[in-house]
């Protein structure tokens, strides 16, 4: 079996992004039982993955052309249909990245593959299915823009997909009730953790009490991530245990098409971040008690090999993200490091924490909440420690990238001729989601 994994455009061939992770960490064990084609465009700025082998080969395909072309045609479309450019993203236009997406098909036809695998981009399935009738077309979705776009526009493309994965029962089922007529093409594919990578490495200094104490955060510092009431939870801590300190990785800045697309009111009432303040890094900066400000540190962009220092160092890990996530990844990761987790009751994370199991889990915008339950963390070191096993194990008896790899798989084998009918098992329902709301 010969399968094509297509990437985002802008993502690239590597581990400079989330897709990119993903993609690698799913691509190298499937190649141990398949050919795997990673389809991306070349980024001059990040050093290429050396990853390749007689069973994984790299495509890359310029993007040049279509950087020009959508921007000609996009200035078209605001004049001949200013309305529904409105409703409508700019990145769900079929025209969106299409010549990247028949460079791509055509090249598809040509190595033979069996299996076209597409990360989000549903408009670039009609344009596979067009160029290899007979191919099975899987459309992997890690975020929620099949609800969130314009139906009318987003079906007929599902219909020429064989299979649409999510990367959490709570994206799924709402893929399900937005398009009843397709619910028995819709499946769940966790994202998973390298569980050998991220593991804790055992410090001196570890069991010493009187340590400083690191809270450790990970991901986009943006409104949707919470990190503002991360903040404020932090000045309630930090004031009545001053040895707390707190570390925050991730790229800084925000970009307003979340708000764009989600409308749930707890995402909207976020507006004022996106558009009131120019600078959210600055203005959550601006919220840290003046005499804590020497115990925060924002440490930017860092490469996903890096983390795992970070949290070695961590004594708890806080995920406050105020939007409902997809997955969560840096949760995962924690858990797979034996790192306490206090997240929020967001999305997909409510799968991968079991609330008062191996991790607490708040109700979103909820400053208080969060700080009492890394309280509970600091206060009760057996309960602490309890929870991290709990964690561990969890993280590698559902999160693990190989066990993923082999689930991907067995939806790869799916016979090729079907439309993945309802006889194919929801491995979702086999692991018993936790979808505690």
């Amino acid at each position: 079996m010969k399968a094509a994994i297509i990437t985002q455009p802008r993502d690239g061939i590597g581990e400079n992004t989330s897709l990119g992770i993903i993609t690698l960490a799913l691509a190298r064990p499937l190649s141990k039982f398949c050919d795997i084609v990673i389809y991306g465009r070349k980024n001059p700025n990040v050093e290429q993955p050396k990853y390749q082998s007689d069973k994984l080969k790299f495509r890359y395909i310029p993007v040049f052309p279509d950087d020009y072309f959508t921007k000609a045609v996009l200035k078209i479309l605001k004049i001949i249909i200013p309305d529904r450019m409105k409703r409508m993203p700019i990145f769900a236009f079929q025209l969106y990245y299409i010549i990247y997406a028949t460079l791509i098909a055509l090249d598809i036809r040509r190595q033979k593959c069996q299996v076209a695998h597409i990360h989000n981009y549903s408009q670039f399935v009609p344009v596979i299915r067009f160029f290899n009738p007979s191919i099975r077309i899987i459309l992997h979705m890690n975020c929620e823009w099949l609800t969130q776009i314009d139906k009318k526009v987003i079906e007929p493309r599902l219909r020429k997909a064989d299979l649409i994965l999510s990367c959490s029962g709570f994206v799924t089922n709402r893929n399900k009730m937005q398009f009843p007529s397709l619910s028995n093409r819709f499946e769940t594919l966790y994202n998973g953790v390298d569980t050998e990578v991220f593991q804790r490495e055992i410090k001196k200094d570890e069991a010493n009490s009187n340590k400083k104490k690191r809270l450790l955060f990970v991901g986009r510092v943006s409104p949707e991530k919470g990190v503002h009431v991360l903040v404020e939870a932090f000045n309630l801590l930090a004031s009545k245990y001053p040895d707390i300190e707190l570390d925050i990785a991730g790229p800084l800045g925000a970009s307003s098409y979340i708000i764009e697309l989600d409308k749930e009111k707890i995402v909207q009432d976020l507006a004022h971040f996106y558009l009131g303040h120019n600078d959210y890094v600055q203005y959550v900066k601006d919220q840290i008690k003046p005499e804590l400000k020497d115990k925060v540190r924002f440490h930017g962009a860092v490469d996903h090999s890096d983390l795992v220092n970070f949290y070695n160092s961590a004594d708890i890990f806080v995920f406050p993200s105020v939007w409902h996530e997809p997955f969560g990844i840096p949760v995962a990761e924690a858990m797979a490091a034996e790192v306490p987790v206090v997240t929020t009751k967001s999305g997909g994370i409510t799968e991968i924490v079991e609330n008062n199991k191996n991790g607490f889990t708040v109700e979103r915008n909820d400053a208080i909440e969060l700080f009492k339950s890394m309280e509970i963390f600091l206060l009760n070191n057996n309960l602490k420690m309890e929870f991290t096993r709990s964690g561990r194990q969890r993280a590698i008896d559902v999160f693990s990238w190989e066990k993923i790899a082999h689930e991907l798989l067995q939806f790869y084998k799916a016979d090729l001729k079907s439309n993945f009918n309802t006889n194919f098992i929801s491995n979702a329902a086999k692991r018993n989601i936790i979808t505690e709301q």
